[in-house]
């Protein structure tokens, strides 16, 4: 016998085998692509899910919004003053904590502020002036400070043998 005999054969025989194999294949193929033949993309992640446990993040106006948005791309570090139009003068609210650039509204931008002061910020009528700040530096407030040594956590590796 020839390999051609056998095959086919060796095919009728089990049929259903094969069979099966071509229909999975093909529900495997139907259910990774979508309707345009592409495969589906990843989920996008949101700003909601990245917010860290014990922070909010607060929408901000901002008198300077013109200056802020042509020099933070997706987010920084500021102080954030009351604005000029208060009826108080200028006064620092907060030290350098981090602002985000709404993904969706590129002269939006809210502020990541401990759950504590988050309520802080709220008693003042915007809009508010904010001065950008080194990224690399070490928060100046204390309340910014307190709350991220207490989130950290020490994470020890040992090997064993390696």
């Amino acid at each position: 016998m020839d390999i051609k005999s056998r095959l086919k054969i060796s095919l009728q025989q089990h049929k259903y085998f094969v069979f099966m194999f071509v229909f999975f294949v093909f529900v495997y193929i139907y259910t990774t692509l979508d309707e345009r033949g592409e495969k589906p993309q990843e989920k996008l992640l949101t700003v909601d899910t990245l917010i860290p446990n014990g922070y909010a993040l607060v929408p901000i106006e901002l008198e300077n919004i013109t200056a802020i948005a042509s020099l933070i791309e997706g987010y920084g570090v500021v102080d954030i003053y009351l604005g000029k139009n208060s009826s108080r003068h200028s006064k620092k609210l907060f030290q350098k904590v981090k602002i985000l650039r709404a993904p969706n509204n590129p002269n939006a931008y809210s502020l990541l502020l401990p759950d504590h002061l988050s309520s802080e910020l709220l008693k003042y009528d915007g809009p508010f002036f904010a001065v950008i700040q080194n990224k690399n530096e070490a928060s100046d407030n204390p309340a910014v400070r307190e709350q991220a040594a207490a989130s950290k956590k020490s994470v020890k590796i040992e090997y064993n043998g390696g």
